[in-house]
């Protein structure tokens, strides 16, 4: 079995430094024909270009090969920035993750995405609008419309609205923070398999090996608000990674929809500034059908 060259390649991006898009692109013009990943003339053009010797390069690319081969006996597929089955919105957005890891139905990539993110400590208030006007709005969508719910898998909001996702039989797409040998949280596990089951997709942009750090949940979020053509901001407090992930949809132009709050509380302070900086407020499943993008 041989993992094909465009995906080996892409996974340099994650061992090396300085390997982005840009890089990546120039290399598969030099070489578009190439048949022998580690031909001395591919690796030598890496070499230069990343400042590494090719014994380093040579490494790294058996490592990569076999991680990305162990991927493939566990049914993951990998899908790089280039091919046509990579998400269209996020192909295009600032920094896109050059490869991609999915486990599930990668068809469902190219599905128009509504995220759906918020608080992992969710007040009553939000569970109950999600389990109510959330659900109203899912369980309308004909089989005709091919809407994704995306959200990270984390607790609180994101696992809910996956929930209920389900329930109503809408596709759903989780974004991991960690590689597929890490699944975080803990939580997620029994919630993941239910996606997998119903015909969704866990994505990972990262290494399988690679586990859990706090700095990765920044680039989780941004990937996320580049998947979707609208996010949901259900529950939010200033400053939250929530409320960031909201800064990074709309850097991207994405559709920002958001549920207001009581000015009094503090979980839904995040919520008020999002309103007041422009973002379309949605107060219930027919603020949501007439609001999110269906083309």
């Amino acid at each position: 079995m041989q993992v094909p060259f465009k995906i080996l390649y892409a996974s340099l991006g994650w061992q090396t430094r300085g390997w982005g898009f840009q890089q990546y692109k120039d290399f598969l013009e030099e070489f578009s024909e190439l048949t022998d990943p580690f031909s001395s003339s591919a690796i030598e053009y890496v070499s230069e270009h990343l400042k590494l010797n090719r014994t380093a390069i040579i490494d790294t690319l058996k490592l990569l090969q076999r991680q990305l081969l162990n991927d493939i006996q566990r049914d993951v597929q990998h899908i790089c920035v280039v091919d046509e089955n990579y998400p269209t919105v996020l192909k295009h957005c600032s920094h896109p993750p050059l490869v991609l890891s999915v486990l599930g139905t990668v068809t469902c990539l190219q599905s128009l995405g509504l995220g759906v993110v918020g608080a992992r400590k969710i007040t009553e208030d939000s569970k109950s609008w999600l389990e109510s006007e959330f659900f109203e709005f899912v369980s309308s969508l004909s089989s005709e419309t091919q809407l994704a719910i995306y959200s990270g898998g984390a607790r609180g909001v994101d696992q809910l609205s996956h929930q209920i996702a389900l329930l109503a039989n809408a596709p759903c797409v989780a974004i991991l923070p960690t590689g597929f040998n890490h699944i975080y949280p803990s939580s997620f596990q029994s919630l993941g398999a239910q996606i997998l089951r119903r015909g969704g997709a866990l994505i990972s942009p990262f290494a399988p090996w690679q586990a859990v750090r706090k700095s990765l949940f920044h680039y989780r979020n941004q990937i996320l608000a580049g998947c979707v053509q609208s996010l949901l901001i259900v529950q939010a407090a200033a400053r939250s990674g929530t409320y960031i992930s909201a800064q990074m949809a709309m850097a991207e132009g994405r559709e920002l929809l958001v549920v207001p709050g009581h000015p009094q509380q503090h979980a839904y302070q995040g919520n008020l500034s999002l309103i007041f900086e422009g973002a379309a407020v949605v107060r219930d499943a027919q603020d949501l059908q007439d609001l999110v993008r269906f083309r």
